[in-house]
């Protein structure tokens, strides 16, 4: 399954709308031909999202997130498989294996932790810049995506850290790995940030083999009015 998103109204739309869905069929006699949708989810912008505060997809640097100073290793990006077969994925999450009409996004990037000439146990961590809602009473979440693929992996980890106090708002933690190179995962968080502005932090830990990349793409970072219930962190 890919995701496809981006669609948005113009600001002072007022009026009703509905999504209409097209699907082509081939003029090919051939029967393999299917196309299917799932998940659709749609969200209000004007007077609920209070503010958009982060998108970090990794293909033109490292949007403002910083490696930290007291791990054992660093994140790794790159455009293509990671150095060891049979683990991390064969693609972004972003742009995935067809490619974009846009050649600016053709390949893709993605974070990961290499797991080849690394000791288990070590640690690679990774935090984004300072974030605060417009509001004490907002609700912030999280979105991401995440590669654990190969027969070694250790875990992740994601926090969404209030500053300066340094408690945990929220956590993430997946410790077990995954079927699929080709299949990105969907992580969320959901958190009440007050008065306090906020980092997200990702820790990613080698597990005991050299199969164990892990790999994280697409953090979105957004804001809402407590009144608003367009979260989903499932």
């Amino acid at each position: 399954w890919k995701e496809a998103r981006g669609i948005k109204l113009q600001q002072g739309h007022s009026g009703q709308f509905r999504l209409v869905f097209m699907a082509k069929v081939s003029l090919s006699t051939d029967m393999d031909g299917d196309f299917a949708l799932d998940d659709i989810r749609v969200y209000c912008c004007a007077g609920c999202w209070s503010s958009n505060l982060s998108l970090a997809t990794f293909d033109s640097g490292f949007d403002g997130y910083t490696q930290l100073d007291t791990d054992t290793l660093d994140w790794s990006r790159t455009n293509t498989t990671t150095l060891t077969s049979l683990t991390g994925p064969n693609y972004d999450h972003t742009v995935g294996d067809r490619g974009c009409p846009n050649s600016n996004l053709q390949g893709g990037h993605y974070m990961y932790l290499e797991a080849t000439n690394r000791n288990s146990g070590n640690t690679a961590v990774m935090e984004s810049p300072d974030m605060r809602p417009s509001s004490p009473n907002d609700v912030c979440f999280v979105s991401f995506f995440y590669n654990m693929y190969g027969q070694n992996i250790g875990s992740l980890r994601v926090e969404a850290i209030r500053y300066p106090s340094g408690t945990v708002a929220a956590s993430f933690c997946k410790p077990q790995e995954q079927t699929s190179q080709t299949l990105w995962l969907r992580g969320a968080l959901q958190f009440r940030p007050g008065t306090e502005a906020f980092k997200i932090r990702l820790t990613a830990v080698r597990g005991g083999g050299t199969f164990g990349d892990v790999a994280v793409d697409d953090i979105a970072v957004s804001c809402c009015p407590e009144d608003c219930d367009d979260f989903n962190t499932e």
